[in-house]
């Protein structure tokens, strides 16, 4: 599992990166303190709310040097 800080600044940010996570086969989940969710949830990626650090924890067997590009826009 590989961890990384991501922001989201609006809602069009948040319907962008459900888009780039639901292409990736593995399980991705976004932490908030003791709150966790299904980072390819879109109620529960908007339930964490904008304007927060959040902590992305994808669940690779290696680093997918892909999927964090494609989340660039988001990573703090």
């Amino acid at each position: 599992m590989t961890v990384k800080k991501i922001w989201f600044e609006t809602m069009e940010d948040i319907n962008r990166f459900l888009n780039e996570t639901e292409k990736f086969p593995f399980d991705v989940d976004l932490r908030c303190g003791s709150k966790i969710v299904d980072a390819k949830s879109a109620l529960g990626v908007a339930a964490m709310g904008i304007r927060k650090e959040l902590d992305l924890c994808a669940y690779v067997p290696s680093p997918e040097p892909d999927f964090y590009s494609k989340l660039s826009f988001c990573m703090r």
